[in-house]
């Protein structure tokens, strides 16, 4: 049986005041962006690509913001398989 996934493939993780948004590339459906806000979401920056995965869909999305101030992404694609995007000065 196929099953079409239709979630949102948003996420959001804060501290503080500082808001960070994830999606999904809503046109290939894999493509991760990120965008920020330093005032409680009342303002954002401009969408920023980080990784756009060798999959054929990104169907489940994770953040959170480690102690450090590192923040980790976790995407699952198609086929189940885990990602781990870390940002600690960069994307990575």
């Amino acid at each position: 049986m196929d099953v079409a996934h239709t979630g949102a493939n948003i996420v959001l993780c804060s501290r503080g005041s500082t808001v960070h948004l994830f999606f999904v590339d809503p046109v290939d459906n894999k493509g991760l962006y990120y965008r920020t806000s330093t005032d409680n979401g009342a303002t954002w920056g401009s969408a920023v690509k980080i990784v756009t995965p060798a999959i054929t869909e990104t169907i489940w999305l994770a953040a959170d913001i480690a102690p450090d101030g590192d923040i980790v992404l976790f995407h699952v694609d198609d086929s189940h398989k885990v990602y781990v995007t870390r940002k600690t000065t960069s994307w990575s």
